[in-house]
């Protein structure tokens, strides 16, 4: 409840006209530099209606690049445009087909879609953190639950949406490999069906690409690579690059962390894989000139959901300005 409590107040703040006005004079004193640019990453998008008031502020306030505009920025062949900004998407959702890419298409503008390759087989299972919300938000059980994360109450909305949270948490920390298993097990215990894969096929990919959207890769099984031993983080790295030539022909050499996840031996196996730049989800501003940064590349992330004075606040909080305050150019 405190925790909610406090988004709604931060939300009243940034949408007043006080912080409007104030929003206005930091972006009017923003420097257009040919070297910073500033990407955004996003998951879902279930109502395009906000999703599209951010696009609209965005065409008309920054110049977005695309992926090669980008790449060819960071070899040297020219220069960024100012207020270059970047629009990412992770795990490749189906409502990004449906709900995003129309509202991008219609203005225009480049992006990237992410994609965890082993989930763009047929029949595929859903994700894991999906598995477990869709058994958290659809059950009737009230009586508290033991799990490995702890004790559960269920009693309430509020009580079983912060037993989601906790157990969302617990299983980004455990080894990889069990956390689907331990999802699929909360879904029994809590009496709900497992829901359906919510991510996009190869032929849906294909098209995608064809219309203009670049693909990256996020590795195969969408794992914490922090917790992989060397080997299967190559695999998994390596391997989603390899699934996507397989499937899709000629792909970006890009790459993001699954869930901002990794350790230095993991930035060395994705220079290792040939990727020129890989994304966390550290958040900053990002400096071509910072040549050890590009497979640490920092990206603000973006609930579609979220106003425009939300987005707004969001990047200048994360302005090549006030870098300082996160510490250096490198993700953690």
């Amino acid at each position: 409840m405190e925790d909610r409590l406090s988004k709604s107040f931060a939300r009243t703040v940034t949408n007043s006209s006080l912080a409007n006005r104030l929003m206005s004079l930091l972006e009017q004193l923003r420097p257009a530099s040919p070297h910073h640019f500033q990407a955004l990453t996003y998951h879902r998008v279930l109502d395009g209606d906000a999703f599209a008031a951010q696009m609209a502020f965005l065409v008309d306030h920054y110049r977005v690049i695309g992926m090669d505009t980008l790449l060819a920025a960071t070899e040297g062949r020219h220069s960024l445009p100012p207020h270059a900004l970047l629009i990412t998407f992770d795990d490749a959702y189906q409502d990004f087909a449906e709900v995003a890419w129309p509202i991008l298409q219609w203005h225009g503008l480049p992006v990237t879609l992410f994609v965890p390759s082993g989930f763009a087989q047929e029949k595929a299972p859903a994700f894991w953190w999906d598995v477990v919300e869709h058994a958290f938000l659809h059950t009737e059980r009230l009586e508290p639950l033991e799990t490995s994360a702890g004790r559960l109450s269920l009693e309430s909305e509020a009580q079983r949406r912060q037993a989601l949270r906790r157990v969302k948490r617990y299983l980004w920390s455990v080894p990889p490999a069990r956390a689907p298993h331990e999802a699929r097990r909360l879904t029994a215990d809590l009496s709900v069906a497992p829901p359906e894969s919510r991510a996009l096929g190869w032929g849906e990919l294909r098209r995608l690409a064809a219309e203009g959207v670049t693909i990256g890769a996020h590795t195969r099984n969408h794992p914490n690579l922090a917790r992989l031993n060397r080997e299967a983080a190559r695999e998994e790295i390596a391997g989603s690059w390899h699934d996507l030539c397989t499937h899709m022909g000629s792909v970006a050499p890009v790459f993001a962390y699954p869930g901002g996840h990794y350790r230095h031996e993991t930035v060395e196996l994705v220079a290792e894989a040939g990727f020129k730049l890989a994304f966390t989800t550290q958040r900053g501003a990002n400096d071509i000139r910072e040549k050890q940064s590009y497979l640490e590349l920092r990206r603000i992330n973006v609930s579609a959901q979220a106003t425009v004075p939300e987005l707004r606040m969001r990047l200048l909080q994360a302005a090549p300005l006030f870098n300082r305050f996160h510490g250096s150019l490198k993700g953690g």
